[in-house]
């Protein structure tokens, strides 16, 4: 594609790497909603990968790499060759690690490792849900209409929400903006907020601070007064739910809760984020 040289309100540096953002987010918008059941497993599976020491979760170019932390650093990430393998072999795979029992009643960190270990690479984690979506015969219905499927959707993700995208608003203004408030709020609160942070999609904080070019790793690692190699800890592992937070803070579980309440509280006294906020 040629690059095109367009001059509006909001200047466009790369407008391909705009239009290929677009549609990639298009996609995810598209197969999140089409795909319920198997968005919650990824979300279910990165959650664990992230908690449990046993397993490292790296992110890539490509997105999320999956192992076991007992293999060296240098092992080579599954080949297409091998992954065809491997789902073939999955009968074999229940039939010998989970002989006597449903293996839809295995925890899911048991199953993750047992997999992990019978596939011996490195795996990029979509892939690792494709596999375990099959042995749990995890399938999503066909959506009667995508509008319903879509509100239904949102609706299941609202409770916890801090970030909502509306085709009326500009996302990365109010994202700015967001990020500008959060700064100024105390450190605990900061962090609370931060840590805790989805959107409706279920995208972390840095996520999206990352893809709207708001901040970089190592700004960010200044920002909030951490390591990069700590950033890239914390990273891997949000959204973390509260106790998870509390050990990350050295705090207790009321004591994250109110400190994300009072954050939310000074947040709505932004003008530009009070109506915002209100949708919650």
């Amino acid at each position: 594609m040629t690059a095109l040289h367009i001059r509006s309100a909001t200047e466009i540096e790369n407008f391909e790497q705009y239009v290929g953002r677009i549609a990639a987010n298009a996609c995810l918008d598209f197969m999140r909603v089409k795909s319920p059941a198997r968005t919650r497993l990824k979300y279910s599976i990165r959650e664990v990968l992230s908690r449990r020491p046993e397993f490292t979760l790296t992110k890539s170019e490509e997105g999320f790499v999956c192992g076991l932390t007992v293999w060296s650093k240098k092992r080579e990430p599954i080949s297409s060759r091998r992954l065809s393998e491997v789902q073939l072999e999955l009968p074999a795979f229940r039939a010998t690690r989970f002989q006597r029992e449903d293996i839809r009643q295995v925890p899911l960190t048991n199953l993750i490792a047992e997999l992990l270990r019978w596939i011996d690479e490195p795996i990029e984690l979509d892939e690792l849900v494709n596999l375990t979506a099959v042995l749990l015969d995890i399938k999503d219905r066909p959506a009667e209409s995508i509008d319903d499927e879509t509100k239904a959707y949102v609706e299941a993700r609202l409770a916890d929400t801090t970030l909502m995208t509306d085709p009326g608003i500009d996302s990365e203004k109010l994202l700015r903006c967001l990020w500008q408030a959060v700064l100024a709020l105390p450190k605990n609160q900061r962090d609370a907020s931060c840590l805790r942070f989805e959107d409706n999609h279920g995208e972390d904080l840095f996520t999206l601070l990352f893809e709207a070019n708001i901040a970089t790793p190592t700004l960010l690692a200044q920002q909030l007064g951490r390591s990069p190699k700590d950033l890239m800890r914390m990273w891997s592992a949000m959204p973390m739910d509260y106790a998870a937070i509390a050990t990350e803070l050295k705090a207790t579980v009321p004591q994250v809760r109110k400190s994300r309440f009072d954050a939310l509280r000074r947040l709505e006294k932004e003008e530009d984020l009070r109506s915002f906020l209100a949708r919650k």
